[in-house]
């Protein structure tokens, strides 16, 4: 039972540290391309693209830790 808890325990930070990860990529990923907007002239269909993969992310991690808890 102890044993189980600690697999548990290990499992959760593994999982929190990927989720931290994705955050800062996600992140990283959404200033890249706000900064090549910047240099290009700013298209809607870029903005919708960024929405919809922050939007996704956003989704994935909660139903992530939806999972978890």
């Amino acid at each position: 039972n102890n044993i189980n808890h600690v697999i548990e325990v290990s499992l959760m930070l593994k999982i929190i540290k990927l989720v931290f990860l994705m955050l800062i990529a996600s992140y990283l990923i959404f200033f890249l391309m706000m900064e090549f907007k910047k240099s290009h002239k700013i298209n809607m269909f870029w903005i919708t693209i960024d929405v919809l993969f922050l939007t996704a992310t956003l989704l994935f991690i909660r139903k992530l830790l939806i999972k978890i808890i």
